[in-house]
């Protein structure tokens, strides 16, 4: 059978001794914390940074839990963290990204997200770019834009030279001239819907149909 042993807090107090002497005064040193005067140490960071993004859960989420375990930690104060623990984790995005760039072939596509910005009173319309590696590179990488322009993409595969698998979206054709040494790649997401309706007009299978065009 199986057992559930819940998650618990401790509290870690440091403790830095000061020595002195008739020439000198010295404080030991404390440990290194990722976020140096935080009351958050490396294991809870890296909880709450899971919970986020892969688990799903929203600070406010995180929130009530805390409140459960008896400590108060606002969503404020995990917002803060997850800003710096970004900052701490571009190093290993850096080079996530280089090794990505190295693939023969990428898929890349684009999605709406909204963006929270104190100087308006509606949420504005961000973009999110996954761009994934091919087999001997097997990496997601994410990139933020705040609009839906060339600049974004272009910026990202600066310098890449191979296949890029995308949808029809005008910003990429300017990536398929010869100079910039990418090869274009169709994406096929759209074939399905478009072309059983079309392969129903001449009574023949998806299947047979897509024969036929390519025959």
């Amino acid at each position: 059978r199986y057992d559930y042993i819940p998650a618990s807090l401790r509290v870690i107090q440091e403790v830095c001794l000061k020595y002195a002497c008739d020439c000198t005064v010295r404080t030991a040193g404390k440990p290194p914390q990722p976020i140096e005067k935080s009351t958050a140490g490396a294991s809870l960071l890296a909880h709450v940074i899971v919970a986020k993004f892969a688990d799903h859960q929203p600070l406010h989420r995180q929130e009530k839990i805390w409140e459960r375990h008896g400590v108060e930690i606002s969503r404020k104060t995990m917002g803060g963290w997850l800003a710096r623990c970004a900052a701490l984790l571009d190093p290993l995005y850096q080079s996530m990204k280089k090794d990505l760039l190295g693939s023969k072939v990428i898929g890349t596509d684009d999605t709406s997200v909204k963006v929270l910005d104190r100087k308006l009173a509606f949420a504005r319309t961000g973009r999110i770019w996954p761009y994934v590696g091919d087999a001997y590179h097997p990496l997601i990488v994410y990139d933020y834009t705040p609009t839906r322009g060339r600049a974004g993409p272009a910026k990202f595969l600066e310098g890449y030279q191979g296949y890029l698998q995308a949808d029809a979206y005008s910003v990429y054709d300017a990536f398929f001239k010869p100079a910039r040494g990418m090869t274009e790649v169709g994406c096929w997401m759209h074939y399905p819907e478009s072309n059983i309706i079309l392969s129903g007009k001449f009574n023949r299978p998806p299947v047979a149909h897509l024969a036929l065009l390519f025959s």
